[in-house]
C-alpha cells in the first residue's frame, strides 16, 4: 500500500511550519511584545489617533524629497523609499476604513513586507560593494554590457514563447531572511522570531486564519483601536528604518519621530502575564 508522502522539516521554511502549533506559540510571543497598556476605550481611541497622526507625519517627512540616482545604490534607495511610502500609506488606508471594512490581516501582510524591505536594505548597507551586486544580479538586473545583452536575449526568447518567464525569474530569495536577521543582531532576530513568524500566518496560512475572520464577521466585531494601533505603529517603526537608510538629510527630524514611535510602542506593550 502506498503511503502518502509528507514534507520533511528540511523542505519547509521555519516561519511557515505550523505543524507544531507555531501560530499559538508565536502569536503569544508577538502579543506579549505589542499588547496595549491602556485599559479604557477612551485611552484606546487616543492611542489610535496618535498612531494615525504619527504615520501621516512620517509619510509627509519624505514627501517631495529630491533623491539622487547617480549609481545602483542610490537608485535602489529611491525605489525602496517609494515602495515604503506606498505600503505605509496603504496600511493607513486599510486600517482607517469604517467598521468591518477595516482590514487587519491585509495590513499585517503589508507590515511584513515593510519588515522584509527594511531588513534587506539594512543588510546590504553593511557591505554595499559586495552585497549590492549579489542582490541586483539575483533579480536579473544587468551590471555590465555583457549581462545586458544576455538579459535582452532571454527576454526576447520569453516574448517569442521559446522559454517561459519563470525560467528567468528567481524562485528563491537572494538571501534567507533569518540569516540576514542573525547577522544584523539580536534585536532583528528577535523580531524575526516573533513578529515575522506571526505575520506569516495571514500571509500564507490560508484556511488556517478563516476561523478568526468568520467569528469576527458573525459577531460584527471590527478590529479594536488597540489592534489597529499595534499594527500601524509597528509598520511605522519599520518604515522609519527604511527612511533612515534612504534619506540621510532627514535624520534629525526622523530622530524625533522615532522617539515618538518608541514611546507609543511602550504604551502598547505590557507584561505577558496581564495579556
Amino acid at each position: 500500500m502506498s503511503q502518502e508522502s509528507k514534507p520533511s522539516n528540511e523542505e519547509m521554511r521555519e516561519e511557515y511550519d505550523i505543524r507544531s502549533g507555531v501560530r499559538g506559540k508565536y502569536y503569544e510571543r508577538y502579543k506579549a511584545m505589542t499588547t496595549e497598556l491602556a485599559k479604557t476605550a477612551g485611552e484606546h481611541d487616543l492611542l489610535w489617533a496618535k498612531a494615525v497622526n504619527l504615520a501621516n507625519r512620517s509619510l509627509a517627512l519624505s514627501s517631495g524629497i529630491d533623491s539622487p540616482s547617480t549609481d545602483h545604490w542610490s537608485r535602489l534607495l529611491t525605489v525602496s523609499l517609494n515602495q515604503a511610502n506606498l505600503r505605509l500609506n496603504s496600511i493607513v488606508v486599510l486600517l482607517t476604513l469604517e467598521g468591518l471594512n477595516a482590514d487587519l490581516d491585509s495590513s499585517i501582510i503589508l507590515t511584513r513586507s515593510l519588515f522584509e524591505l527594511a531588513i534587506n536594505l539594512s543588510y546590504i548597507s553593511k557591505d554595499i560593494n559586495k552585497r549590492l551586486p549579489q542582490y541586483l544580479r539575483h533579480g536579473g538586473v544587468p551590471l555590465t554590457e555583457e549581462e545586458l545583452d544576455q538579459t535582452e536575449g532571454l527576454l526576447a526568447k520569453a516574448r517569442g514563447g521559446e522559454i517561459e518567464v519563470k525560467e528567468i525569474a528567481p524562485v528563491r530569495a537572494w538571501k534567507p531572511l533569518r540569516q540576514m536577521c542573525e547577522d544584523l543582531g539580536d534585536q532583528y532576530f528577535k523580531e524575526w522570531e516573533t513578529f515575522y513568524r506571526y505575520a506569516s500566518m495571514p500571509t500564507h496560512a490560508g484556511s488556517f486564519t478563516i476561523g478568526t475572520s468568520f467569528l469576527r464577521l458573525l459577531a460584527s466585531e471590527p478590529p479594536s483601536p488597540r489592534e489597529r494601533s499595534t499594527v500601524l505603529v509597528t509598520a511605522t517603526a519599520f518604515y522609519h528604518r527604511v527612511v533612515r537608510i534612504t534619506a540621510e538629510a532627514l535624520h534629525d527630524t526622523l530622530h524625533e519621530l522615532e522617539q515618538e514611535c518608541n514611546l507609543l510602542l511602550q504604551q502598547l506593550t505590557f507584561e505577558a502575564s496581564t495579556a
